[in-house]
């Protein structure tokens, strides 16, 4: 017993006006110069008269010859063969009298020329045309090899753009064959790749008749987004080798695969799904859910449909560009889960018929030809292991644009011709957002604006910089910038002169006093350097007549020795500042110009002398006049760890401030 799909009105109903579906029948053949039907043509005729019993329309059979012999002659042989038809459709198969028309129209109606051999065969047919409105579906869109034939009645012929399908229509697809079948209600089914599908039954309510459409997916994979029935009692069925499935209005795929099996994924609304085999029972597919039935056998546990990718570039309602002189391909890029393919379908139409790729890959990306086109649309969509369909992500779509022109490119840093003092120097700039940017070839990656920054390496001496900016469509734009590499020299060394004094005693007794120093330094990068000074500094003592009579007598001197940690933040400036720090001890003698002190405290040593621990901060800025010469200038303080008075003869200073400047040279 052969089982069929129930889906009710699947493909609707298209009421197909008269006079515009004919078809040859080319399996008919008579004998020589007879009416009388051959009976090799016998199963040929049970299918027209199947055609017409499924379908309820009026025809005409018409009969045409080649202009051979005598014109009354053929037109009266035509119209006795189209009446051969007629009686046999009537007597074997019942069919009513009033729903066949038989004429013969000679050689009046040729389809081919007459003057070769093969014109005159192809003029010697029968042809039959529906006069009835009957129901039928349309060919909307049509990709590839696709062919169509009246099952057992014409040969196999291509299928054209608006071709009206009606009872015992068999389609079929090959490798590079798509095409879409509209219905009245706006529902459509998609035939994928090598599929075959047959259309046996399309009919409207009429008495006592039922209305429906039955078709058989015999191989292949169909889709179809169904609308919502409007009759309670029409109904749709499909033949399948496996099962038999209803539905009233859902998107759903399909399928039959060539072990027989059938595979249905739901996305919209309910599906009913059954097996071919005894007793077995419709069951419900809700959507998100899919269903395998094997042949002789009731359909197994619905499952979870795997969940889409999810789709990364391009962004929806992004741009892509190209360019015809250097076409670049498109790259789509998504990430799926693990154990899950994915279906990648891009097309230059919205319900993406006319299709530039679909395949299935466990890849995460794919790369396709540049397109003309002004708008790409492009889905995805999971294939699990035993290849159920998820539902498919939300369209996205893509504006194409042709681009000539080489992006926007702006070099901020470093200036034309900009000295270096370090082998680094950070490059920053601007160009058109998403283009790819390289700097002496290593990548750079601008921001969502289009500014850019990445660390170069310098050699000693001019440099060029190569920046190039690359956009979506491999359109190129080049800016060379040169910058001088200076590299701070390793050595430094040179004096200092300044002016000291000694604070934090109980009397603020010392004065300002002159200061000298030699410092050298070693760079250990551009930005720190180490290494030492020696300093020179005589002070003296306020005279005051309560406490310090003779203070202008006393005199104090000091020899500092000490380490020093030197950072300079931008070595790049040509007047950059700095912070040192220092460590060390000092010398010093506080002695008065005789040899006794007298006061009324006493008579006390006429000098006291002392080795100090000394460390404090330095803050200062340098200016870079060549490669080998910088001046400085400097403010520092100190803390002098001592308890023998250093200013007069009982004033104790802990604390050192001083002003100074100098030069470094470079070596």
């Amino acid at each position: 017993m052969k089982k069929a799909f129930i889906i009710p009105a699947l493909l609707a109903a298209v009421l197909a006006p008269a006079q515009s579906i004919k078809f040859e029948f080319s399996n008919v053949r008579f004998r020589t110069g007879s009416a009388v039907i051959d009976p090799a043509t016998y199963p040929a005729l049970d299918s027209l008269a199947q055609f017409l019993s499924a379908s309820g329309a009026k025809v005409e059979i018409a009969g045409h010859t080649d202009n051979v012999g005598n014109a009354s002659a053929n037109r009266q042989l035509s119209q006795r063969r189209a009446g051969s038809v007629k009686s046999f459709l009537t007597a074997r198969h019942r069919i009513p009298a009033g729903q066949v028309e038989a004429r013969g129209y000679g050689h009046t109606v040729p389809k081919a020329e007459n003057f070769t051999a093969e014109g005159r065969a192809e003029n010697r047919r029968v042809e039959v045309t529906v006069l009835s409105q009957i129901r039928a579906a349309r060919v909307s869109f049509v990709q590839g090899n696709a062919f169509v034939r009246k099952r057992g009645v014409s040969r196999w012929e291509p299928v054209e753009l608006g071709r009206v399908l009606t009872v015992m229509d068999e389609l079929a697809t090959d490798s590079t064959g798509r095409l879409e079948i509209t219905f009245d209600n706006g529902g459509k089914l998609k035939m994928r790749p090598r599929s075959d599908l047959v259309v046996t039954r399309m009919a409207l309510e009429e008495g006592g008749r039922e209305a429906g459409t039955d078709i058989g997916l015999k191989l292949g994979r169909i889709s179809a987004k169904i609308a919502k029935l409007q009759m309670r009692k029409e109904r749709f069925s499909a033949a399948t080798p496996a099962a038999v499935a209803g539905i009233r209005g859902t998107e759903f795929t399909l399928e039959s695969r060539p072990d027989q099996a059938s595979l249905l994924s739901v996305w919209e609304d309910e599906v009913l799904f059954r097996g071919n085999s005894e007793g077995s029972m419709d069951k419900p597919v809700a959507a998100g859910l899919g269903c395998l039935c094997l042949p002789g056998r009731m359909p197994e546990p619905p499952v979870a449909l795997p969940k889409p990718p999810m789709p990364k570039k391009p962004a929806a309602n992004d741009t892509l560009f190209y360019n015809p002189d250097r076409p670049k391909p498109f790259t789509f890029s998504w990430e799926s889960l693990p154990g899950v393919r994915a279906r990648l379908v891009v097309a230059r139409d919205a319900d993406l018929n006319d299709l530039v790729a679909e395949l299935v890959t466990a890849d995460q990306a794919h790369q396709i030809p540049a397109q003309k086109a002004d708008r790409l649309y492009w889905q995805l969509n999971a294939v699990d292991s035993t290849g159920f369909e998820g539902q498919p992500w939300p369209l996205r779509s893509v504006e194409i644009r042709r681009k000539l022109d080489g992006p926007r490119l702006n070099i901020i840093l470093p200036r034309p011709g900009q000295k270096i003092g370090r082998r680094e120097v950070l490059v920053r700039g601007e160009t058109d957002p998403k283009s790819a940017v390289t700097i002496n070839g290593q990548e750079a990656w601008p921001d969502a604006d289009g500014f850019f920054s990445q660390t170069a390496t310098l050699s000693p001496g001019e440099n060029v910089l190569t920046v190039v900016s690359r956009d979506r469509a491999d359109n190129t734009t080049t800016s060379m910038v040169n910058a001088i590499c200076q590299t701070a020299r390793r050595f430094w060394v040179g004096p200092g002169l300044g002016a000291l004094k000694l604070v934090g005693g109980k009397w603020d007794m010392s004065t300002i006093g002159p200061s000298g120093s030699i410092r050298f330094l070693t760079n250990l990068n551009d930005r720190l350097s180490l290494g030492g000074q020696t300093g020179f500094a005589q002070v003296g003592c306020k005279q005051d007549p309560a406490f310090e009579p003779r203070g202008g007598e006393y005199q104090t001197t000091l020899l500092s020795g000490s380490f020093l940690a030197r950072a300079c933040p931008w070595p790049d400036l040509n007047f950059a500042p700095y912070v040192a720090v220092f460590a060390g001890a000092v010398s010093w003698t506080n002695q008065m110009d005789t040899l006794t002190i007298n006061t009324d405290f006493g008579t006390p040593a006429a000098s006291q002398d002392d080795l100090s621990p000394h460390a404090g901060l330095i803050l200062g800025a340098r200016y870079r006049a060549n490669e080998t010469i910088q001046i400085f200038i400097e403010a520092s303080g100190g803390y002098l760890s001592t308890k023998k008075y250093n200013a007069g003869h009982y004033d104790a200073n802990n604390l050192t401030a001083s002003l100074q400047t100098g030069v470094m040279f470079g070596f």
